[in-house]
């Protein structure tokens, strides 16, 4: 689901491959002019940073020092937000497709790929930059600053907007989204500090922009995506979402509560009246898909909540199995009830003992009440949210 296709099958991988750490092999493709020093340089630069656990924030010699004071998490490909966990946790190889000059920097063109049963299964192409510091030595940098180094930017309090001068950003809509972002703050108690709010025209250049020439699902129908990095508090999204998107916004949350089960987080997410609760549509369009699929069904089970499939390319189930989750914890214990569930809960095993402790729900019990839950909503069309973000 291309909204903000976060893989949570991808930790299926990890078990599976044990693919959970990073030191990844690269080499040059056929074609690239080894006898060209620079090009040797930037491609042995990126090859050492590449074999020394990229997936974590180590202070590499490799990466540029203005980044690294600017950014949490430096390198932006890893924690963009689109893949979970991020692009160097998969153990991919990865090689080089060329290097291209444009004055004094230096593109690296460089493809993550597995090989299985013989044939090539590509993970993303991705744009890094190497330059030259000021002692010669060459380092790497983020493409996302470069190419939009010429992009208008506007800011209101805690949000910076950054976007092209194409797009008419609507003052009244930010400070809007300005007074939400506040109120999250309050509501969570978390640190007022800015948000870097980037605006692409969809989600072909959002990808292309971040320094993704290719990465997997890539040219979904819808082109919708949105992606929102915790570490360093950046949001991107596109222009048909436009300056206050709530559903991203909600994800300020995991900045306080990192560690909480991606079910509650995603949950909060779309638990809104907004109409882009989720791909453009509401709350109440997605429980309606779901109810009739659950009831269809009897045999689903909500509380296997990672094994249940995608509803179609707008549905993805887990964010509103997340969303009656938290329903259910608020309506018993408000949002004191909610901050502690976010706080304690971060296995399924956390989670299950929270329904039976806290709301007195047996998994069988939980199952059930999620499914009355959507019934009543789906029937009723309408949700009276506890949480009035």
């Amino acid at each position: 689901m291309l909204k903000k296709l976060k893989f949570y099958f991808a930790f299926g991988f990890c078990m599976l491959y044990s693919f959970c750490f990073a030191q990844i092999s690269t080499q040059l493709a056929p074609g690239i002019d080894q006898k060209n020093k620079d090009l040797m340089e930037v491609f042995e630069v990126w090859k050492a940073y590449l074999a020394n656990h990229p997936d974590q924030p180590n202070n590499s010699p490799n990466w540029n020092l203005k980044e690294k004071d600017t950014y949490i998490s430096y390198d932006l490909l890893h924690s963009h937000g689109f893949l979970n966990p991020g692009l160097y946790a998969f153990q991919t190889d990865n090689v080089v497709l060329y290097i291209k000059q444009i004055e004094d920097c230096y593109i690296i063109y460089s493809q993550f790929y597995w090989l299985a049963d013989g044939l090539m299964n590509p993970l993303a192409i991705t744009k890094v930059v190497a330059k030259k510091d000021d002692s010669g030595k060459f380092k790497l940098h983020n493409w996302l600053p470069i190419y939009t180094k010429n992009w208008t930017s506007t800011q209101f309090e805690n949000l910076n907007y950054i976007y092209p001068s194409t797009f008419n950003l609507k003052t009244e809509e930010a400070k809007k989204a300005n007074q939400f972002v506040n109120r999250l703050n309050e509501y969570f108690d978390i640190e007022p500090k800015k948000i870097d709010y980037y605006i692409f025209e969809d989600c072909d250049h959002l990808f292309q922009s971040t320094g993704f020439e290719y990465v997997i699902s890539m040219g979904s129908i819808p082109n919708r995506c949105a992606f929102f990095d915790d570490l360093n508090r950046i949001v991107y999204t596109t222009r048909d979402a436009g300056v206050f998107h709530k559903h991203e916004l909600i994800h300020l949350i995991n900045t306080k509560y990192p560690k909480a089960h991606p079910l509650l987080l995603s949950g909060l997410s779309v638990y809104t009246n907004s109409e882009n609760s989720s791909m453009g549509k509401p709350f109440l369009y997605h429980v309606k898909i779901l109810n009739h699929r659950f009831t269809s069904d009897p045999t689903i089970k909500l509380t296997n909540w990672n094994s249940l499939s995608n509803q179609d390319s707008i549905t993805e189930p887990f964010y509103f199995l997340g969303a009656i989750l938290c329903d259910l914890i608020l309506e018993k214990g408000g949002l004191d009830l909610l901050k502690k569930a976010l706080a304690s809960i971060q296995s399924d095993d956390d989670l299950l003992h929270f329904a039976e402790a806290e709301l007195g729900y047996s998994k069988a019990n939980l199952n059930t009440k999620m499914k009355e839950r959507f019934e009543k909503i789906a029937l009723s069309n309408q949700l009276s949210f506890h949480l009035k973000f």
